[in-house]
């Protein structure tokens, strides 16, 4: 490949994506370093920064909101991949000749978990795209691509764990 090198693209690139989004968009600077309440009530108002200043693209409230929705998100992916070889191994386990009863009734109970945790992740999707809504709706200013990038982590995280159960209850249910 004359000078070309190939670039292998890690399968859980949208995980590092909403990681470096909730680090990006959840970093408010000072407000961070201290711990004392702010003296004057906090308002929900885009502060515009001049040239070389950084700021978060979202009003404080709203970074708060969406992050704790992403968030939810991570957590049932991550919930996901803790389980997901386990689970295969078990499904696996489950169909080979003369497995007893107890290895179905345990695949069973592992892609229940599987399937909780894709509940969780349909409920912060559709939290998220509520939250888009009431965020358009406002006239706030915010970040689009900021925002579809969590739309995508949201999305596919409900879409993988969706499918993962019902390949999994196929496969058992074809033993």
């Amino acid at each position: 490949m004359d000078g070309i090198e190939s670039v292998k693209i890690s399968p859980n690139w949208p995980h590092l994506l909403a990681a470096t989004l909730l680090l990006a968009i959840g970093s408010t600077g000072a407000d961070a370093q201290t711990a004392a309440p702010p003296a004057e009530p906090v308002t929900n108002t885009f502060v515009k920064q001049g040239d070389g200043q950084v700021s978060s693209p979202f009003t404080k409230a709203t970074v708060l909101k969406l992050n704790a929705i992403v968030s939810r998100s991570k957590v049932a992916i991550d919930g996901y991949d803790a389980v997901i070889a386990a689970t295969r191994a078990s499904v696996a386990a489950a169909g080979e000749p003369g497995a007893a009863p107890a290895a179905r009734r345990k695949a069973k109970a592992m892609i229940a978990k599987i399937d909780k945790l894709a509940t969780a992740a349909a409920a912060a999707h559709a939290d998220l795209d509520k939250a888009e809504t009431e965020l358009k709706a406002s006239g706030e200013v915010y970040n689009t691509t900021l925002l579809g990038g969590m739309k995508i982590f949201s999305t596919d995280v409900d879409t993988e764990l969706h499918t993962a159960v019902t390949q999994l209850s196929a496969r058992l249910a074809a033993k």
